[in-house]
């Protein structure tokens, strides 16, 4: 099994097209992945300027295999992540060796291998556990049933989703708002029109929020504003819920409606019309969905534990009774971050669904270079 650096257009295209050998006869399999993955492994964007991101194609004889893409980021230099991990089924079971292998003799300074993150927790992470019989979410993972197997040595940090059904809206939002803890906090809707401004926000509330979260690093605000770029003209003002105290943000929500459910077929690329007003927008593609994902929702420490994430439920409440949307699937978080795994299920289970449990689970795998 060789590795070998993607170096010119041939190569390139090898890289790109691997997923479509794969997953040919999977039509749960969605696309939506592989644009971060073309974008991010061969375009020069704002990661790059503090991240080394090299394409690599795996062959076996003369057989292409697989692909990764090997990112050393100085913002977390002790790692090494195999990002846009794919691979084949007759792939050796040796895979996971070769590529600790592989990267202990480049002497990169690290002294850790990630699997399955792909880059940055905002550009897609995991490898998938179970569901494999069902379409993901928009932006979320889908991998193949035997990538699992491979990494049994390595540890495994399991992520979860949950799904579950939106009922009774309005009965909900108005029994909920008596419990906001002051007229001090306020929520407020994306304003589209300082799109820039508002994505300067949306970073800085990320990064003051998750310092504490596993491999979460600091974004600079242009990072951000690449990745949303392309739903500018999409995103509507509720889709980005922005909590205040005293005028100043200390917390967000953001939703997207589940595009995968648009596509129908598993290699098909999502592409919309942009010159579509919102409204036109709407009545082409946003009828047909019926479900949406939660995001992100991230609360400042000092303002945590003080109702802010009931206030944005609530605001959430009252933007969907306002649409067709029956079903959600929310949160990535890490099974290991028991206090966000409890405060989702409580108020899922309170606010929504008291059937909503654990949903997909996928995993980020890790092992040390040196044993």
């Amino acid at each position: 099994m060789k590795f070998i650096e993607v170096n010119n257009n041939f190569q390139k295209e090898l890289f790109l097209q691997l997923p479509a050998k794969i997953y040919k006869n999977y039509m749960n399999y969605r696309t939506t992945n592989e644009e971060t993955a073309e974008w991010l492994s061969f375009e020069k964007t704002e990661f790059h300027k503090h991240a080394k991101v090299t394409p690599y194609i795996i062959a076996l004889k003369e057989e292409i295999i697989g692909r990764f893409t090997l990112i050393v980021d100085q913002n977390m230099p002790e790692y090494c992540q195999i990002a846009f991990l794919e691979f084949t089924e007759n792939t050796p079971l040796n895979l996971s060796s070769l590529l600790k292998k592989f990267v202990t003799e480049k002497h990169l300074k690290c002294s850790k291998i990630l699997i399955g993150l792909n880059g940055h927790l905002n550009y897609g992470a995991g490898i998938l556990q179970n569901k494999f019989d069902k379409t993901p979410a928009f932006e979320l993972p889908y991998t193949r049933n035997y990538y699992p197997e491979y990494f049994l040595e390595f540890d495994k940090k399991l992520v979860s989703t949950f799904f579950f059904k939106f009922d009774n809206l309005p009965e909900n939002v108005k029994k909920y708002e008596r419990f906001y803890p002051s007229n001090k906090f306020k929520i407020r809707h994306l304003n589209s029109d300082n799109f820039e401004e508002e994505i300067k926000i949306y970073t800085e509330l990320n990064n003051g929020s998750f310092q504490k979260h596993l491999y979460w690093t600091n974004r600079t605000y242009k990072e951000d504003l690449e990745l949303y770029a392309p739903f500018k003209k999409i995103l509507t003002p509720d889709n980005l819920l922005i909590a205040e105290y005293n005028g100043n943000p200390i917390g967000f929500l953001l939703w997207l409606p589940d595009f995968n459910q648009l596509l129908k077929n598993n290699n098909e690329f999502l592409k919309f019309d942009k010159n579509l007003s919102h409204e036109e927008f709407k009545t082409k593609y946003i009828t047909k969905i019926d479900t949406f994902r939660i995001m992100e929702i991230a609360i400042i420490p000092e303002f945590q534990r003080k109702r802010i994430d009931l206030m944005l439920f609530t605001e959430l409440m009252r933007a969907i009774s306002k649409t067709n949307y029956k079903y959600c699937e929310g949160g990535f978080i890490l099974n290991e971050n028991v206090d966000s795994m409890n405060m989702s299920q409580k108020y899922l289970k309170r606010l929504f669904d008291p059937k909503a449990e654990i949903h997909r689970q996928y995993a980020i795998y890790e092992t040390n270079i040196n044993t």
